[in-house]
């Protein structure tokens, strides 16, 4: 099958639910397959004690400031979702605390993505396992084997449909360090679908993501390598997106006729 491809907004639309709605209404005419976006608690996630871990808005004094400021009434979440479900593209989002998860329980979304910073959270995954029968997919961004093997055996265990997408928690990620190879061995040694979340910033990483076969790749999606925001650097500009999805396409093709 071919490489699913996300984009992830995260939090680039500021806040703003037309900028959100401009990301979703592009990536469904650019072609991929899903748009992803991150909901944040602030009152559940962080506090007015906690400080930026880099400091990039001028009118945010803390994480708390920046996440209230961006956050969306869940009546304005359904309105996204609806609004990707007329555009023909599937809607994932990543939740951070099982009061929000609660909350997005409740609506249609088409899949879940849990972060690199979640990994461990135990509690919200088996919240998932329990309560939806969507699929979820997981970054592996700060998790050791162990860690690894454990989140893995519970979802096999739960006869879930998953991914681990292998990740690398930098922003932006040097392209030699995004993990590429890691692809083969942890499908083979887990005998699992794995993926690539991608945050190099270049087009070039995700072409090869797709030569080695991942399942799914995820990575940031900008109008222009300007735009405002922390993961600007990370991601790949809508213009590029073209190439991305024909070389997915043909290398499919490709594939499709190898004996």
């Amino acid at each position: 099958m071919k490489t699913f491809l996300i984009g992830e907004v995260g939090l680039a639309h500021d806040g703003s639910l037309g900028i959100a709605k401009s990301f979703i209404k592009k990536c469904a005419l650019e072609g991929l397959d899903a748009v992803k976006f991150q909901a944040h608690d602030y009152k559940n996630e962080s506090s007015k004690y906690e400080k930026f871990r880099k400091k990039f808005s001028s009118q945010d004094k803390d994480r708390k400031s920046y996440w209230e400021r961006t956050s969306f009434t869940i009546s304005q979440w359904e309105t996204l979702i609806n609004y990707a479900h007329q555009n023909k593209i599937k809607f994932y989002i990543s939740v951070f605390s099982l009061e929000l998860l609660d909350k997005f329980l409740k609506l249609k979304v088409d899949g879940w993505k849990i972060a690199s910073g979640e990994f461990n959270n135990l509690p919200l995954i088996e919240r998932l396992i329990y309560k939806t029968t969507k699929p979820i997919i997981l970054s592996n961004g700060i998790a050791n084997n162990i860690e690894l093997k454990t989140v893995i055996d519970l979802l096999k265990k739960k006869k879930k449909k998953f991914t681990i997408l292998e990740c690398t928690s930098m922003y932006p990620t040097p392209i030699h360090l995004v993990g590429h190879y890691n692809i083969e061995k942890i499908s083979k040694k887990f005998k699992i679908n794995v993926g690539l979340s991608d945050h190099s910033g270049q087009i070039d990483s995700i072409l090869a993501g797709i030569a080695f076969h991942a399942k799914i790749i995820e990575f940031h999606v900008t109008f222009d390598d300007y735009f405002f925001g922390p993961d600007n650097s990370s991601s790949i500009n809508f213009k590029n997106i073209k190439i991305i999805r024909s070389f997915r396409d043909n290398f499919n093709k490709i594939n499709l006729n190898k004996k």
